[in-house]
């Protein structure tokens, strides 16, 4: 068995999970109308810390937790090893596409593909509004000891800053 993880800015993550869950119920009004976010991005982090920081928080919509990389990937290293487990940066998948597709091509060991022109973004959202520099400060603090856990980890440093 092989698994693949792509990890992104967990930063950067949080903001777009939070962009989601706010555009929740405007497709689709009866599936996810119930799951649609109202708190302000800075509320909704603030109350997820505060609930990490005294073992409160609930499951979802999970902005913060789940950019908590290290803690997940280290239940995974202990039921596979390090060879069965490619690691990619989100970033790298972005923007030098047919290296990365490559990479897992090889890495699952299937024949060598070869994709014809360019590979187009893809879900490359844009945002009404910027993330608060307060708030994407006060989660670059709250990430660094945990990031620098996972850099540790994966002998890699994304240089999430």
């Amino acid at each position: 068995m092989k698994l693949i993880a792509i990890l992104r800015d967990p930063v950067e993550r949080a903001y777009s999970a939070w962009n989601m869950y706010c555009s929740f119920g405007s497709r689709r009004p009866f599936v996810y109308a119930p799951r649609r976010e109202t708190r302000k991005f800075d509320e909704a982090v603030r109350d997820e810390i505060n609930g990490l920081n005294s073992g409160t928080t609930r499951l979802d919509p999970g902005y913060v937790r789940r950019g908590l990389y290290y803690e997940q990937l280290l239940q995974y290293l202990q039921l596979f090893k390090r060879e069965q487990i490619l690691i990619l940066d989100s970033r790298a998948l972005k923007h030098n596409t047919s290296r990365v597709i490559e990479e897992v091509v090889n890495f699952l060991g299937l024949p060598e593909y070869r994709h014809q022109g360019g590979w187009p973004p893809y879900l490359v959202g844009a945002y009404e509004t910027q993330m608060p520099a307060a708030i994407r400060c006060l989660l670059r603090e709250f990430y660094r000891p945990h990031n620098e856990k996972l850099y540790k980890l994966l002998d890699h440093d994304f240089d999430w800053q």
